[in-house]
């Protein structure tokens, strides 16, 4: 800042925002100096700056450039994994009507050969008793 060599005396810095009407601007600031001459201030002088340097601004962007990409990335996972999910929900949905038409399928055979036991234990047990008639029969 060669302009300051030019001037013995200065009362403040302050820091004002030049492009905001808010003072809230991130990007330029001025540097207001309260120049003295004797006990009066005289001059005011405003020197607007960058706070961010271009190469700053540069890897920011980049930096901004690289997360939205990784954003798109993780978002097109995230909506692979959730395809994948509902191909497997319906998968399991399947198989579990099918499970469960097996299993009704095996307790009706399960019943079907309970019956045909019985029936057979009944038709064995009215033979026994036919055979043991014939034998008694014999015996008189």
């Amino acid at each position: 800042m060669w302009f300051l060599h030019h001037y013995k005396d200065f009362a403040n810095i302050l820091l004002k925002s030049t492009h905001s009407t808010e003072g809230k601007c991130h990007s330029c600031f001025s540097i207001t100096l309260g120049l003295q001459s004797g006990n009066k201030k005289s001059h005011f002088l405003k020197v607007p700056f960058s706070i961010l340097s271009l190469a700053t601004k540069d890897r920011l962007n980049a930096e901004n450039e690289d997360l939205k990409k990784k954003h798109k990335s993780v978002s097109d996972e995230k909506e692979t994994l959730s395809q994948q999910l509902k191909e497997l929900e319906m998968r399991i949905k399947v198989l579990n009507s099918q499970y469960e038409g097996k299993i009704t399928r095996l307790e009706k055979e399960l019943q079907d050969a309970q019956v045909e036991k019985e029936q057979k234990g009944k038709a064995a047990e009215d033979t026994r008793k036919l055979l043991e008639e014939y034998q008694h029969k014999q015996k008189l």
